[in-house]
């Protein structure tokens, strides 16, 4: 990391990889971990905790549960209009349509679709 005079540290692209691939490691099992994000976010009411609920919900082939969840925390009446949280509710819109289709592969191919880009955008290949 590299410190520029101030009180501010930014990490180095090499940094946040580690990082990240820290965090993985650090997860354990997928599916427990999935499990996991499911029961404590899925009647949460904060929008990025549902949303994480949801696409948990979703990796575990329950689509019928992500729908609720989605739903729920759309509907939900919000005074936090932070733009993250307005983002998190813009994505569970797009994949809550692909529920509603009931296109369960269309869901999936979006989350892959952000993951892919994410992966890339932080320059981590796809096996990390």
């Amino acid at each position: 990391m590299k410190n520029n005079q101030s009180s501010f540290i930014y990490p180095e692209v090499d940094d946040v990889g580690q990082i990240i691939r820290q965090a993985w490691s650090d997860l354990g099992d997928e599916t427990a971990s999935l499990e996991n994000m499911l029961v404590t976010g899925q009647n949460d009411t904060r929008a990025t905790v549902a949303e994480r609920a949801a696409y948990a919900a979703l990796l575990l082939s329950q689509p019928h549960l992500a729908s609720e969840v989605i739903q729920r925390s759309l509907a939900e009446k919000r005074d936090d209009l932070r733009p993250f949280v307005l983002e998190s509710l813009r994505r569970m819109r797009i994949v809550g349509e692909e529920l509603a289709r009931d296109d369960l592969l269309g869901a999936r191919r979006i989350l892959d679709h952000w993951t892919s880009a994410s992966r890339a955008h932080l320059g981590l290949s796809a096996s990390e």
